[in-house]
Formats: C-alpha cells, structure tokens, sequence
C-alpha cells in the first residue's frame, strides 16, 4: 500500500508544481481566448491534487475514508490522464503527450496495487 499511496501524493504534488510553474512563468496557452475554460480545467485539477494528496496521506496511514478516497482520487487522475492530453496532440506537443503516457499505466498499475492489496487484507483502516 506504500507504493500505492505514494504514488498518489508525488503525483498530486507535481500537478500544482507544474500549474504554479506554468503560471508563473506566463506559459499557459490561450490565456486570453479561453480563460473561462481555463478556470475551470484548473478547478478540475486542483480538487484532482488535492484529492490525491488527502488520499494518498489517508492511505499511508491506513485511515478508514482511505478504503473509498483513494479509489476516487485514482479515478479522477485517469480520468485526466484520458482527457488532458488531446489539448497538447492538438498543438503537436510530443513531449507532453509522452508524459501523460508514461503517468496513466503507472496511474493503473498504483490502483491495481491497491485493489489487490486491499482484498487480500480484508480492507484497511479497521
């Protein structure tokens, strides 16, 4: 479950680095044309970080909420995973398109890790 829960944390720590960086050094595309949907993308991935981290935490600590947060979290990562990567196939961005590539099956195999690691300990945060 370390492996696992690691994962979620390192991972919801390098989103917000990466749109702390992105912001502030003025490299976010279409600031202007698409500010409103922007904002909300951000939303999306700051609860995603944030739900990550909690999780991740909550997991290492073999907190009760872990058992349905951590699935949860692990989702809406996928589910960015999935999604985010069409803006920069789009722009024929590569290297990030390889980044989402290489996170999404190491995103699979963390949940995996803790699927099979919850069955065969009946649960955690008992």
């Amino acid at each position: 479950m370390k492996l696992a829960s690691g994962y979620a944390i390192v991972v919801g720590a390098l989103m917000l680095l990466v749109w702390v960086f992105l912001l502030f050094s003025g490299q976010v595309p279409d600031m202007e044309t698409q500010f409103l949907a922007l904002v909300f993308h951000w939303a999306a991935e700051l609860v995603t970080a944030l739900a990550l981290i909690a999780s991740g935490l909550a997991l290492w600590k073999s907190k009760r909420w872990a058992a349905w947060g951590y699935p949860l979290a692990m989702g809406m990562l996928i589910y960015a995973l999935i999604n985010s990567p069409g803006f920069y196939v789009q722009r024929q961005e590569w290297g990030m398109v390889a980044m989402f590539a290489l996170v999404l099956p190491l995103a699979i195999i963390a949940l995996v890790l803790y699927v099979r690691g919850s069955w065969r300990h009946e649960g955690i945060g008992r």
